[in-house]
């Protein structure tokens, strides 16, 4: 579900999605006697709301087909944004909101040709905006689909702020070692963790910090840091690193305790 003054929500074992309705007409005293519609349902067979876009009045969901899964999306009255309501992404593996909830980001597989697990490959995509077609939705980077030592899909976060962003996302070789790749602003992908035994969710958020370069120290800045979990000799290691993989805490005793 996800809440942006109306309620946007799916049930289990129906195919329908169900928007619940808060809001109060501005001037009731022009209303007539006709109750005002609270709630509405539409036929859309969503598996998972994604994201209600408040600013755009775009929600993204996905849907369960024979395939996979596939992202579809409307517009807040339910006219569907791809025409015959066709999906904007097949073959996701992971969509989620992005910070500010005006956009999305997510991954979606690659099928080859010859259907091989070896070789395929995850799309990590970002739409920042919505637009009609759909046809800006970001591709920031290729990695291989394969699973962390748990046997989970590589994870992904992202932090944004007016039109800077930074996604982090984690990917693993045949063998389950781990690299933490981060992608900025207009910038490429860089891997910034690697030879690490890494696993799980990754977690990205903005902290911010005073200017150095302001003498007077009044104005601040806004440095992203991750958090990450590795495996060490059988244990759990909780741990926060800079945009550039710089360690800055190891903040295990005080998640476990």
């Amino acid at each position: 579900m996800d809440l942006k003054g109306d309620l946007y929500y799916s049930k289990p074992n129906d195919h329908l999605l169900y928007v619940k309705h808060f809001g109060q007409p501005s001037f009731p005293f022009f209303m007539n006697d006709n109750e005002v519609v609270k709630d509405m349902t539409y036929l859309r067979k969503p598996y998972q709301i994604v994201n209600a876009n408040s600013l755009d009045r775009k929600l993204t969901y996905t849907s369960l087909t024979a395939n996979g899964i596939d992202l579809y999306a409307m517009d807040f009255d339910g006219t569907p944004v791809a025409d015959f309501n066709k999906p904007i992404i097949k073959n996701v593996i992971n969509a989620q909101s992005i910070e500010d909830s005006f956009g999305l980001i997510g991954m979606n597989l690659i099928k080859e040709s010859s259907g091989s697990s070896v070789e395929q490959s995850l799309n990590i995509f970002m739409a920042r905006r919505y637009k009609a077609n759909y046809d800006k939705i970001l591709v920031l980077d290729t990695i291989p689909f394969n699973s962390d030592p748990l046997g989970s899909a590589p994870a992904l976060d992202s932090t944004t702020f007016n039109d800077d962003y930074s996604v982090v996302y984690t990917s693993y070789d045949e063998s389950h070692k781990g690299k933490l790749t981060i992608c900025n602003y207009q910038q490429e992908p860089k891997v910034i963790l690697e030879n690490e035994n890494l696993f799980g969710p990754v977690s990205i958020d903005r902290k911010s910090i005073l200017d150095p370069t302001d003498p007077l120290a009044k104005s601040d800045i806004k440095n992203p840091y991750i958090l990450y979990f590795t495996l060490e000799n059988d244990k759990v290691r909780v741990k926060i690193c800079d945009q550039h993989g710089k360690p800055v805490k190891d903040i295990t005793n005080i998640i476990m305790n």
